[in-house]
């Protein structure tokens, strides 16, 4: 079976190699030039010295079929225990370890991990089994519904893309965002029984996230990998420095670089402006004084520095179902994502391990 999924975040990939594994052939088509969704890092420059985890920066662990994936990057170097030199912001200025503000419940059940080359390196490494398609843009799904004897020389999906290029498909599996997936959805909708999937990820809501990345020189280095804070307008700083393992060249000298998470709530008016370039600037010299604060003033004086917005960075309300899908044995068709039973990272990845389990993938 040819199946193609649209998007490559972590939910795309983990139902891309589970399906490629039972020996069906897996399309993978992303619109950005990267993979790995909001599991991405940024580079200060065309050499890639200076690596900046700009979206999710580090993830729990729960499931043991999560577990089994975690242990397959911990093989290869790609990631390593998170938490120990993770703070959380008192009250009073205190610094108190991320691990004790969980319950013991929470610390019992859980653990913690980031990456240590970056991490696009996961998304990277769980599309070795797959095809991956970059700079792959889909504007809409077409069901084939001609007579019996001609559908039987075709396959019954065909992907469109803004570029005007088409790709026939046996099973289509949809790892975009809901209001992405919604408007995918919305383009065959009267072809296909897909009304139902568009009702129920129509609920589905997001809160943003504004990021700013920023070098500084060697000498302004703090010692804990992250620091969480309650601010109405930060909400954590990352040292990406000491989260990383690697220091590239090996020399002493080399820039520190740190990322801030802004507050939901900060990041709204930049991800719904159409003035970006008077907007983006205004909110990154913003967290950056509200992080002078903590840091001190250096912070404010980078030696580089650029924004991202995150309009789905987490999902307000996941759905209760891991997955949804057609029901057409014909013409599979499903949806997956981090808006299925939670919004984390291992929620996006058993949604997607769900979906590849389902009948309808492996008739």
């Amino acid at each position: 079976m040819k199946i193609a999924i649209i998007g490559a975040g972590i939910a795309g990939f983990s139902a891309g190699q589970a399906l490629a594994k039972k020996g069906h052939e897996v399309h993978v088509f992303e619109k950005s030039r990267g993979v790995g969704g909001r599991m991405a890092t940024r580079y200060s420059d065309e050499s890639a010295e200076h690596r900046f985890d700009h979206g999710i920066g580090f993830f729990s662990v729960q499931s043991e079929a999560f577990a089994k994936q975690v242990d397959h990057w911990s093989a290869k170097d790609l990631v390593k225990h998170w938490g120990e030199h993770a703070y959380r912001l008192g009250s009073e200025d205190q610094k108190i370890p991320f691990l004790e503000t969980l319950s013991s419940s929470q610390r019992a059940s859980k653990q913690w991990f980031t990456s240590t080359q970056g991490m696009n390196r996961l998304g990277k490494e769980m599309s070795r089994m797959v095809h991956v398609h970059p700079n792959a843009h889909v504007s809409g799904l077409t069901f084939y519904g001609g007579d019996a004897h001609e559908q039987k020389k075709k396959k019954p999906w065909l992907i469109n893309f803004r570029d005007s290029n088409m790709v026939e498909a046996d099973a289509v599996i949809v790892a975009t965002p809901a209001p992405q997936a919604y408007g995918i959805l919305n383009t065959c909708h009267d072809e296909v029984d897909t009304y139902k999937i568009i009702r129920e990820i129509d609920v589905v809501k997001y809160l943003p996230t504004f990021t700013v990345m920023a070098l500084v020189d060697s000498s302004k280095t703090v010692p804990w990998s992250t620091l969480l804070m309650d601010s109405p307008t930060l909400q954590l700083i990352s040292n990406e420095s000491v989260k990383h393992d690697y220091r590239v060249g090996g020399g002493e000298e080399e820039p520190i670089r740190f990322v801030l998470h802004s507050t939901h709530k900060a990041a709204e008016k930049a991800v719904n402006t159409i003035n970006r370039e008077i907007v983006w600037p205004q909110l990154q010299a913003q967290l950056l004084k509200e992080a002078s604060y903590i840091l001190g003033d250096w912070i404010q004086h980078p030696l580089w520095s650029q924004s991202h917005a995150w309009r789905y960075a987490e999902c307000e309300n996941p759905l209760k179902v891991p997955y949804l899908t057609n029901g057409r044995k014909e013409a599979p068709l499903a949806v997956v994502g981090d808006y299925f039973q939670g919004s984390s990272v291992e929620d996006a990845y058993l949604s997607g391990i769900a979906c590849a389990e389902n009948e309808l993938f492996n008739s």
